[in-house]
């Protein structure tokens, strides 16, 4: 059959989701993220939460480090410069060849909106939205002593950067262009109430007003604001958050239609106007609207993945909705708030003198909910209230028969959905008559396959032996199984779960050990050491940060290197290394991390202008590496006439590199500049580069900061040639010019939808195998294994079924093939491991007596017939 190959670009929340629906629902195809973040997926909305000290660093990534390993997933570091979509190919700034697609999912996000005053362009004028934003902000509080900001803007982000920094003792002057907070979201008297709680933490408001300029000290950084009103303003800091800006630069010429915002306009099932391209989160509009929010994104890229997959799932959102938090109130708005329809009316609850701040209104149009605005403290459950409003939106609820009464604190309004049955509204739904020649729903699936139907493996009897006998634990010869001895099975603490995993490995095998029989999770953690300039210092699981933080695991006292600059996590046998944010960014064997890197024994990591060497040991004092030092993969140096290029080296696109194609190459902010770069301290056009007689030349673009060549300040356009290895500095980032082959992504070259043969098979009956519980509910049952077998703790999910609370719904599929069994993790959380490897959505073969470990509590015994 075909190998399809699916290429998304974006690494945010629509684009990993988008990438473990696809691998779920084809094991065998090819899929790879490109991205432009230096850094892996992670959690936008909870950067203010980690400014706040709320979050560990461990705790803003979106997904696990082995998640790309582990579901098969290429990440590449690129920059998209174009798509031809009647070619299907997507070709890279880089250069070399382009990549070709049997499906395209446009996952781009947005980027923040820059300010357009004048002095935009200093440092310490900053947008703040990334990771890289977030770490700068803390290595100035931390490492320069950051005293005061000004932040600039109306919206949520607004709010809670001003928030945020003055949290951490940062004096903040918040300035709103507009007389009130989120117009289009709130109203009068709920931005007052945001106004007033500002102003109690200290911050100070300059409503109606905006920066006009901003104003450079002595060392060239931002000194301070002027603002329209003619008041000037000293600060150290200025912060922009005024929206955002679609990635989508790239689609010019692509036949892809763009909404007037910049978004990608899509339909219900996240189809755009060309085929087999699809988009979802940030950068698509639905409805005519973008949400731009965490969870929408989700939703909309599981939708597009099953489109993709011949479904007819469709995004069916409901009303939209907005939470966020200042300090210690809650606000949450949704639906029609800022615009009712004609003829509406309003329900308010604003209760005087009581000492709480609480403000409650609702919208209500022929007698149904449409709009509703909520305001108060922890204690008030202002999220919870608004998602249950939100259902009865969604569910076009007649409210009349409570409409005295749901504005009263003491209505339950839970109770009351729940004894009406009015459920959530589904986020996508699937409809099945539209669905043909796609696969159906799991449950209608699991009763059509050939020879399977659910059934609990706890009450099975034994089957007639195949192979070799295996001795039942249970006592007697009726059948019944015993009772589960172990303390995790009924759900216990985490101590019982961890005596339970004893008992279970003591258990499993008189002859073998967890290693043996695949049990890499309790094995010891390998000993983990980096040798480097502050000595040994040895890494305790699971993880630990390097950085210029004085409590650091891992202190260093390299000036280039970040306050938190990288973290080293240890994960079963296997260790990983992230940046987190940094300005110099993580290093591996040359180069950049750009995902959650595997790390092997002997390894070098450098972080700023420090080298550090991996040492990795196993339990049992053996060297943990096998084979040379990691190499980057999948990419690999091309062939032909080298080529001119320019590889980021500091900065938001460290590790991007640039093909040098076009003569002249504008070097800008500008998204219409050849090489866009997104820092705030570069002009919107502040380098040229040109190839002249002689070879290429760079010259300042009559930028209001500074290019260097060298080290040495260039006037404004003074042409200076380049030679390989000359170093550019616009602004605060640095680039290395180089003559080379360009880099070529050789895993993703191959033509899509390439036929592939596997071996050849026996041809006869088809295999027989069976699975006995060795360790779990139903401990000594045993079943035979169908053509496909699912096994969880769900009847109406699984076809083979075990009640432990530690497994999921459908934890582990087993497929018959013609030259054996083949068995997949279906993405459960605790994870299922063979033979000391933690399985992934790619087919695994089993081979006979391996025992498969689900959870922490269940260990199968696989065994097929000869």
């Amino acid at each position: 059959m075909p190998q399809k190959r699916y290429i998304i670009i974006g690494d945010g929340a629509a684009g990993t989701t988008a990438a473990q629906a696809l691998r779920a629902a084809n094991p065998t195809a090819t899929i790879a993220i490109l991205s432009d973040d230096p850094h892996a997926a992670y959690f936008r909305a909870a950067l203010t939460n980690y400014l706040l000290g709320e979050l560990r660093e461990e705790q803003i990534w979106a997904v696990p480090p082995s998640f790309y390993d582990e579901n098969t997933i290429h990440r590449a570091l690129v920059r998209v410069a174009q798509v031809d979509t009647k070619r299907s190919l997507v070709w890279l700034g880089q250069g070399g060849r382009p990549i070709p697609y049997d499906a395209l999912v446009l996952a781009s996000g947005a980027r923040a909106r820059p300010p357009s005053f004048e002095g935009h362009w200093l440092p310490g004028v900053m947008t703040m939205r990334t990771l890289s934003d977030v770490r700068g902000v803390m290595d100035l509080i931390k490492l320069k002593g950051l005293r005061s900001a000004v932040v600039v803007g109306g919206g949520p982000l607004a709010l809670e950067w001003a928030h945020g920094l003055s949290h951490r003792g940062v004096k903040v002057m918040l300035v709103v262009r507009d007389q009130r907070f989120l117009p289009t979201a709130i109203d009068s008297v709920s931005s007052d109430l945001l106004l007033a709680r500002l102003r109690h933490a200290g911050v100070e408001v300059r409503m109606g007003d905006e920066v006009m300029a901003a104003a450079p000290g002595p060392q060239g950084r931002v000194q301070g604001v002027i603002l329209k009103s003619g008041e000037r303003v000293g600060c150290e800091l200025v912060a922009v958050a005024i929206g955002v800006v679609c990635n989508t630069e790239f689609l010019a010429d692509s036949g892809v239609k763009l909404a007037k915002n910049g978004g990608i306009e899509v339909d219900d099932r996240m189809r755009t106007s060309v085929e087999n391209v699809y988009a979802a989160g940030d950068c698509a509009t639905f409805g005519g609207r973008p949400l731009q929010l965490w969870e929408p994104a989700r939703m909309m890229a599981r939708v597009a993945a099953s489109t993709i997959s011949g479904k007819a799932d469709r995004y069916t959102p409901g009303a939209h909705y907005m939470a966020t938090r200042l300090y210690d109130l809650d606000c949450a708005t949704l639906g029609a708030v800022a615009q009712p329809p004609p003829g509406a009316e309003e329900l308010v609850d604003f209760p005087q003198r009581t000492g709480r701040i609480s403000y409650r209104k609702l919208i209500v149009h022929e007698g149904r909910l449409v709009g509703a605005l909520m305001f108060g403290e922890r204690e008030a459950h202002v999220r919870r209230f608004g998602r249950g409003l939100k259902r009865l939106i969604d569910a076009k609820t007649d409210i009349n028969p409570i409409r005295g009464e749901i504005l009263d604190p003491a209505f339950d309004l839970t109770a009351w959905l729940q004894t009406n049955a009015i459920k959530e509204k589904p986020r996508y739904s699937t409809l099945a008559s539209e669905a043909k020649g796609s696969s159906p729903p799991a449950g209608a699936k699991i009763a059509k396959m050939k020879g399977t139907h659910a059934i609990n493996l706890a009450d099975l009897p034994p089957l007639p032996p195949v192979g070799a006998p295996i001795q039942r634990k249970g006592p007697g010869s009726d059948g019944a199984a015993p009772a589960d001895p172990t303390p995790g099975a009924r759900g216990g603490s985490d101590d019982a779960d961890r005596k339970a995993a004893a008992v279970m490995q003591a258990k499993l095998d008189d002859k073998g050990t967890a290693a043996m029989l695949g049990f890499a999770d309790l094995l010891p953690a390998p000993r983990v050491r980096l040798e480097g300039p502050p000595g040994q210092i040895d890494v305790m699981p699971p993880s630990a940060i390097i950085g210029r933080h004085p409590q650091s695991p891992i202190p260093l006292h390299d000036p280039a290197v970040s306050y938190t600059h990288a973290e080293i996590t240890i994960e079963g046998q296997l260790v990983y290394v992230r940046d987190l944010g940094s300005t110099t960014g993580t290093w591996v064997n040359g180069a950049p991390v750009t995902a959650p890197k595997r790390v092997r024994d002997g390894d070098k990591i450098r972080v700023g202008a420090t080298e550090l060497t991996v040492r990795i040991q196993s339990a049992d004092g053996s060297r943990a590496s096998l084979g040379s030092p990691s190499l980057p993969k999948g990419a690999q140096q091309g062939s032909g006439e080298p080529k001119p290029h320019l590889d980021v080296k500091t900065g938001r696109s460290i590790g991007l590199s640039f093909e040098l194609v076009q003569s002249p190459t504008t070097i800008g902010r500008d998204p219409r500049c050849t090489i866009r770069l997104d820092d705030e301290w570069i002009d919107l056009q502040h380098a040229w580069l040109r190839q002249g007689p002689q070879g290429w030349e760079v010259a300042d673009a009559e930028s209001h900061g500074v290019t260097r060549k060298n080290g040495q300040v260039l006037t404004p356009n003074q042409w200076v040639p380049l030679a390989p290895g000359d170093t550019i500095q616009v602004g605060e980032v640095q680039m290395t010019f180089s003559v080379r082959h360009s880099d070529v992504l050789v895993n993703l070259l191959a033509p899509a939808s390439v036929s592939y043969t596997s071996a050849a098979t026996p041809q006869g009956p088809p295999p027989r195998a069976r699975l006995s519980v060795r360790q779990g509910p139903g401990q000594g049952s045993v079943a035979e294994l169908a053509d496909v077998t699912v096994i969880g703790n769900q009847p109406g999910q699984a076809t083979l079924v075990l009640p432990d609370p530690r497994i999921g719904p459908r934890h582990v599929e087993i497929t018959r093939a013609a030259d054996g069994f083949y068995a997949r993790d279906l993405g459960w959380h605790e994870g299922t491991s063979c033979r000391g490897q933690r399985l992934g959505p790619a087919p695994f073969k089993l081979q006979s007596g391996d025992v498969l470990v689900l959870g922490q509590n269940v260990a199968l015994l696989f065994e097929a017939s000869p």
